[in-house]
């Protein structure tokens, strides 16, 4: 690590004053750090900019920006604003340290320096920053791979949710979608209405074209359910040619417009498979919850029945209890 840092180093040394310039450049020359110089203030910021130096020695009493106004300044601008900077004063300046800090200093180095000693502190201090740097990487590292898991989580979430055919919900997540809307409009006594649609003799359609056109006959179905239902609606596949529709603050007279606008749209449908042109039909089976519902299962069993009854009387058809 010692190795790395001196190497990888930029200092900036600011100091109106040829002979303390000197004596750094003297002091460092053998250490493998990059040295940059600057004799006022105004040079410091435009060099601290441009190059972004690791650490800056920064002399307290100069002509111009004076070393506290410069670090002040240094702070303000974000390509500078985390150099750390040690301010260099003379053993005989009266100089208020608690301003240094103030405006952003990092440490204090006195002057007549001594080889040793700012060697030491400087090595510190660059030693600091890399860690600094190294703690900085791994931060943004795990928050990218804090974001990927997020993402992977949403992803497993929905593949959980998902029906991975037709992609509308699954069983699951409309049954759990289903139980809050229930809950929800039994609590403030608002209409709500449950659809079960089969699409009519599909076993037999399947064993004449196959499973694969069976599949584009699903999706095609749960595209023209996503394509009709109410922004508010709910639509999922409830088993294996089964859908289950579920409509908020949808009374019966709405129920039965909508019922009856889907079995006509999917019956006037054209699914085209190959050389094929197939159409379809359904029977919806529905009901809107009242007060004989004494729990959601007693709901879904009487939406069931409607199906049943549909079926009965030639499919094709809806029935709403």
């Amino acid at each position: 690590m010692d190795t790395d840092f001196k190497v990888k180093s930029t200092i900036l040394i600011v100091d109106d004053h040829v002979t303390d310039l000197q004596f750094f450049i003297n002091s460092l020359k053998d250490s493998q750090w990059k040295i940059y110089v600057a004799d006022n203030g105004e040079s410091a910021i435009h060099q601290a900019e441009r190059i972004h130096p690791d650490l800056i020695l920064l002399d307290v009493v100069m002509p111009g920006l004076d070393g506290f106004e410069t670090c002040y300044q240094l702070r303000q601008t974000p390509q500078t604003q985390d150099i750390p900077v040690i301010f260099m004063t003379a053993i005989n300046e009266a100089v208020d340290k608690d301003k240094g800090f103030e405006v952003g200093g990092t440490d204090y180095i006195t002057k007549p320096f001594e080889t040793t000693e700012l060697l030491a502190r400087v090595g510190t201090h660059l030693q600091l920053r890399q860690a600094l740097r190294q703690l900085g990487n791994m931060d943004r590292e795990l928050r990218a791979a804090n974001r990927q898991l997020v993402t992977y989580q949403q992803e497993l979430e929905f593949t959980a949710r998902t029906d991975p055919l037709t992609r509308l919900s699954n069983r699951r997540d409309s049954m759990e979608r289903l139980f809050t809307e229930y809950s929800r409009a039994r609590r403030y006594h608002h209409p709500l209405t449950i659809i079960l649609g089969d699409i009519d003799h599909f076993k037999q359609f399947n064993e004449t074209f196959g499973h694969a056109c069976g599949d584009i006959v699903l999706r095609s179905v749960a595209h023209l359910l996503r394509e009709t239902i109410r922004a508010q609606d709910h639509a999922g596949r409830w088993g294996d040619e089964e859908f289950l529709l579920m409509l908020p603050e949808t009374a019966r007279a709405g129920a039965i417009n909508i019922m009856e606008r889907l079995r006509s749209i999917v019956a006037n449908n054209t699914i085209h498979h190959g050389d094929l042109s197939l159409s379809v039909t359904m029977t919806w089976g529905g009901h809107s919850i009242d007060e004989q519902d004494t729990n959601l299962d007693a709901a879904l069993t009487r939406a069931k029945q409607a199906l049943d009854q549909g079926k009965s009387k030639g499919r094709n058809r809806i029935v709403l209890l």
